[in-house]
């Protein structure tokens, strides 16, 4: 079954996946454990792509949160990285 563009667009801009995302507490409970940003990063490509994130994915995402200061910010960081995985082609199509 193909997804259509209503149910695209609810992916994207709805609150069903941004709900999950927050309303699961994965980033929450992780950065209670005291895993590094980078150790996150590597959590949520596996739970969500099964596979660790290239080199690249790891430059990248490393250049954007160096730019982040407060905690805070890196947390919103991570959840958006959380969602971004969610609405990827490779998990949507793959998984």
């Amino acid at each position: 079954m193909e997804p259509n563009l209503s149910q695209a667009l609810h992916l994207l801009n709805g609150n069903t996946v941004q709900g999950k995302v927050t309303g699961g507490g994965v980033i929450s409970k992780l950065l209670a454990a005291k895993k590094s940003p980078q150790e996150i990063v590597s959590e949520l490509y596996l739970r969500t792509l099964t596979r660790r994130p290239t080199a690249k994915e790891v430059e990248k995402f490393d250049k954007i949160l160096d730019e982040a200061k407060k905690p805070d910010d890196q947390k919103k960081l991570l959840e958006d990285l959380f969602w971004a995985l969610l609405n990827s082609d490779e998990f949507i199509f793959n998984h």
